[in-house]
Parts: C-alpha cells; sequence; structure tokens
C-alpha cells in the first residue's frame, strides 16, 4: 500500500513525555509508524510517559485496538508508562460493548491532564532515585526532572 504523506504520525517531546499524535484512519502502517517513532523515541530515553493522542482517529476496532495496546506494552518493557488521550465516546462504547478487555488502558480526557501525570511520575521518579541514592530523600537537591532538553521538539512520520 501506498503511504499518504497528508497522514503522518507526530512525536512531539516535552520534558518526560513522548507524545504520540495519531491521525483520523488507524490503518495498518500509521500502526506501524506510530511503534517504530514510539521506539526511536523511547531507546533516546529521558521520557517516562507515552501519551498517544487519539482525538483525531474517527474509528477504531479490535485490530486497530491491539494493535495499539501492542505499542504500549512495548513502551513499558522500555520502561515508560503510556497514557491513551482523547477516546472518543463512540470508540469507548464500541470497545465495551465488543467486550474487548480494556484494563490495562490508562486513559485521561485530555492532553493537559496527561501532562499533569507525566510531571507527577517524573518528581517522583527524581524523589526515588534521590532517597535510593544518598538517604536524604526528597530534600536534597535532584536532577531536573527536564534534563530531556527544554521545551518541545517535533518529528512528523507520514505513515
Amino acid at each position: 500500500m501506498a503511504r499518504d504523506a497528508t497522514t503522518p504520525v507526530i512525536a512531539t517531546r516535552v520534558r518526560s513525555c513522548l507524545i504520540i499524535t495519531l491521525p483520523a484512519d488507524l490503518l495498518p502502517e500509521v500502526i506501524d509508524a506510530a511503534r517504530n517513532v514510539t521506539l526511536e523515541g523511547l531507546q533516546g530515553g529521558g521520557a517516562q510517559v507515552v501519551v498517544f493522542e487519539l482525538s483525531a482517529v474517527q474509528v477504531m476496532d479490535r485490530e486497530d485496538f491491539e494493535s495499539l495496546q501492542a505499542v504500549a506494552a512495548m513502551a513499558q518493557l522500555l520502561g515508560a508508562r503510556s497514557l491513551w488521550v482523547g477516546l472518543r465516546a463512540g470508540i469507548v462504547m464500541h470497545l465495551v460493548e465488543s467486550d474487548i478487555d480494556t484494563s490495562e488502558v490508562e486513559a485521561v480526557r485530555d492532553l493537559e491532564e496527561a501532562l499533569a501525570r507525566a510531571e507527577a511520575a517524573a518528581r517522583q521518579t527524581v524523589d526515588d532515585e534521590a532517597d535510593e541514592g544518598d538517604g536524604h530523600g526528597a530534600d536534597h537537591a535532584a536532577p531536573d526532572a527536564r534534563s530531556g532538553g527544554e521545551g518541545p521538539s517535533l518529528r512528523s512520520v507520514a505513515p
């Protein structure tokens, strides 16, 4: 199947968060691109949370869901938590009524909530490392949670 450059998968890095923005149609090549961008983004290190931004997605069937869930499982094996943002009510209804197991999905309403959770996870990691490192706890100076670089970076990959 030919690539459609009008429906890219976009990866944006905001501090410790890797945001994967998916287009309206979850074609197999789109899922493949999302997988590749996610794994490449995590391989570089620094991202503790992967956010799958799904607000543009119009339809998600069992195969689409399971494929995206597999990408989230791969991210988890690389040490990143996954959040799903922007699921439409119709998609949620279809998944539940089709008796699809969604128990492994951590979903949030919007990107703002996802970023807040990502920042909380980054702070917790820094606090945990400080506790383990010298016994002084969170009061001891810890590395900046934004060590992934200042400001967001953007990457777009056509499926």
